[in-house]
């Protein structure tokens, strides 16, 4: 997904797909879009290009993409282009990535993707236009046949309308008869209630209306009947000599309604009685909404209380405002930060992600050493302890080293972090130090073999192989008078925290974080979520180009284009060699990351494999996995989910496994007068010793 704002774009997951992904994938753009402009994607990696167009949605563009979009594995350039008549403006260049697949037919499209579905419109289009004319044919030869149909039928209609004319009259006549002595009836029994009148009144009137319709109706069709109208006229006038009769009922049946009158004039008085209480009922409910008012007045009054057992935002005098007027701001890096900062205080942290590599020393074809990246980063806030063993150990007396693979002891060495510089301590009574290996914990896999020893206040690192290990053994040496009992363990980065013991703070805990992605360098902003991505990966296979290239008395090769752009032997990792940033440098094979160019130069490499021609490399190659990750020519940033970090009581100690970590906040004014102090009284002390 693409973020829009003012014509500058920025990548919101990195990941765009998978080769060869058919309709399944979208290339979404979500922001603030302008009106009136035609959008389209310029997309490219490598030599190949393509123009995708965009349509608009609720949220901004959309595209959906189809195999031949993502026929092609690796980092894709995008650049949004709008146009409006001869108006052109183009967003700002990001990149998106499509993983490998590991089947699959699709080829990159050789014309650009907007030219072929103009193409597919053009003859949609076509096949629609031919497909109307057919229909309007055939509408056409339906609307003739449905007038010749609508013709016999209204010559029937007709015949029978006349047939039905001089029944109509005749009964049209009976019925103003009837109404008429209804109505009689109906004013005759008036009397009894007026409510009883009034609608006998109505029933007459309207029988009248009808009467006077029916007569009228009759005397109409008559004059242009067969020869049977003066019967008809005949009927109709005697119709409207009772409608007129009816019509003299309905007048007497209407001054026996006038009790119904005095009937609404009591409604009416009603209504004012009503009207009367919904007034009462909103002076009530005023007087209600005065009193919330009142409510709310008072609790923004309330707020003005400062609350003295949180750091607040926005209040002059509040917590928080204290301590940013009185407390020095701080700022501190490293593998592993320990800082004294104010309780409760909000932390920003940032970390640095770096690609890891297996094994050690310098990578060459002889010394491989794998690339891993990072699909999410772990943050740990702790106390000035940050192991979590809780439990004595015992080895017995007639034991010279004692072997456990459970235990408190066991998990929290297994929950230290990887690949940091780090110093243990404990406290032991019963150790002779006289007789072998003393005081020493040692990791060991499954075979037996040693991971990594630590050993009391001598700096230790684990490793970042991904060994998984599932044996400690603890040595205490030989000849011991009694129990070597082991108590007070205690880690941290430095020598100087492990001199004395402090417990574990139980509200250490661990952040992660996942990226949606794997990254292989950049920086993650834990406080804000903004994971910024500053690195490519690549893959040095046989799809690229390979030729032979010759620097000083060095055979080697160079490899046409894998780059997204032409820097010039820039910084870089690499499996298989040392990537160098000088022209030459003392080693029988290095690797340049551009010169100027998109090119990748491997000088010497022929030379250390003992190879001459350019098809012997690509043998070779093709049994290798080279990887290579440089940076970005644009970092591209992504949003992740924000985090709230809050100092510890006392000493913290953060640090992240993605690389050195940054902490800035402020630091405890408490802190620093006790370490001020010592330093006097060092001084001092210093001072009466000369």
């Amino acid at each position: 997904m693409l973020l829009f704002n003012n014509f500058q774009i920025c990548v919101k997951g990195l990941l765009l797909g998978y080769q060869y992904d058919n309709l399944t994938r979208t290339l979404d753009v979500q922001g603030d879009i302008p009106s009136g402009w035609d959008w389209v994607a310029m997309v490219q990696i490598g030599n190949n290009f393509d123009i995708i167009p965009l349509t608009a949605t609720e949220t901004g563009l959309s595209a959906t993409l189809t195999a031949d979009n993502l026929s092609i594995t690796g980092y894709y350039t995008v650049q949004l282009k709008a146009t409006q008549g001869e108006l052109v403006q183009h967003t700002n260049v990001v990149q998106t990535f499509v993983g490998a697949s590991l089947s699959g037919d699709a080829k990159w499209p050789t014309i650009p993707t907007e030219f072929t579905q103009l193409e597919q419109r053009v003859q949609a289009s076509a096949a629609e236009a031919q497909a109307s004319a057919e229909a309007a044919a055939q509408s056409a030869q339906d609307a003739e046949t449905a007038a010749q149909d609508a013709a016999d039928q209204t010559a029937q209609q007709l015949q029978s309308a006349f047939e039905a004319l001089a029944k109509e009259v005749s009964d049209s006549a009976q019925s103003a008869e009837a109404s008429a002595q209804s109505a009689s009836t109906a004013a005759g029994s008036a009397d009894q209630s007026a409510s009883a009148a009034w609608a006998s009144a109505n029933q007459a009137a309207a029988s009248a209306q009808s009467a006077a319709a029916a007569s009228s109706a009759a005397a109409q069709s008559a004059s242009g009947a067969i020869a049977a109208a003066g019967t008809a006229q005949s009927a109709a006038t005697q119709a409207q000599q009772s409608a007129e009769s009816a019509g003299q009922q309905a007048q007497t049946a209407g001054d026996h309604a006038a009790d119904a009158d005095q009937s609404a004039k009591s409604a009416a008085d009603a209504q004012v009685s009503a009207e009367t209480a919904a007034g009462n009922a909103e002076q009530s409910a005023n007087a209600a909404a005065q009193s919330a008012q009142e409510a709310d007045a008072a609790a923004e009054n309330a707020k003005t209380i400062i609350d003295d057992t949180t750091a607040q935002l926005g209040k002059t005098w509040s917590s928080l405002t204290i301590v940013d007027r009185l407390a020095p701001a701080f700022e501190s890096s490293g593998p592993v930060v320990t800082c004294n900062p104010v309780e409760g205080y909000p932390l920003h942290v940032v970390s640095q992600i770096v690609p890891v590599q297996e094994g050690e020393g310098d990578p060459s074809p002889d010394n491989v050493r794998p690339i891993k990246g990072w699909a999410e980063a772990n943050l740990w806030v702790g106390g000035a302890n940050i192991i979590n063993a809780f439990d004595e150990l015992i080895i017995p007396q007639d034991r010279y080293s004692f072997s456990i693979s459970s235990g408190n002891l066991f998990d929290a060495i297994k929950s230290l972090p990887r690949g940091k510089t780090l110093y243990m301590s404990w406290d032991d009574v019963g150790t002779n130090y006289d007789q072998g290996t003393s005081n020493m914990i040692s990791f060991y896999n499954g075979g037996h073999s040693a991971g990594f020893k630590i050993q009391k206040n001598v700096a230790f690192i684990i490793p970042t192989d991904g060994i998984v290990y599932t044996q400690l053994l603890c040595y205490a040496g030989t000849n011991k008078t009694q129990d070597a009992v082991w108590s007070n363990f205690r880690c941290g980065p430095t020598l100087e925290s492990v001199a004395d013991y402090v417990p574990y703070n139980p509200a250490s805990k661990t952040i992660t974080l996942p990226f949606g992605q794997v990254v292989y360098g950049g920086t993650l902003d834990w406080t804000t979520g903004v994971l910024t991505v500053g690195s490519i990966f690549l893959k040095l296979d046989t799809t690229y180009s390979i030729g032979l290239y010759q620097f000083q008395d060095k055979n080697g090769v160079f490899f046409s284009s894998p780059l997204l752009y032409s820097p010039s032997r820039i910084e870089g990792v690499c499996s298989h060699g040392i990537c160098t940033t000088y022209p030459s440098i003392s080693s029988e094979s290095w690797i340049w990351i551009g010169a100027n160019n998109p090119l990748v130069y491997w000088i010497g490499v022929l030379d250390v494999l003992g190879l001459s021609t350019v098809d012997e490399f690509k043998s070779w190659l093709d049994t290798q996995d080279v990887q290579i990750v440089y940076p970005m020519q644009e970092p591209v940033t992504i949003q992740l989910t924000p985090q709230e970090i809050l100092a510890l009581s006392g000493t913290n100690t953060i640090y992240t496994d993605t690389g050195d970590t940054t902490v800035s906040g402020r630091a405890d004014p408490n802190a620093i007068i006790q370490q001020l102090a010592a330093r006097i009284a060092a001084l001092e002390g210093a001072a009466i010793n000369l």
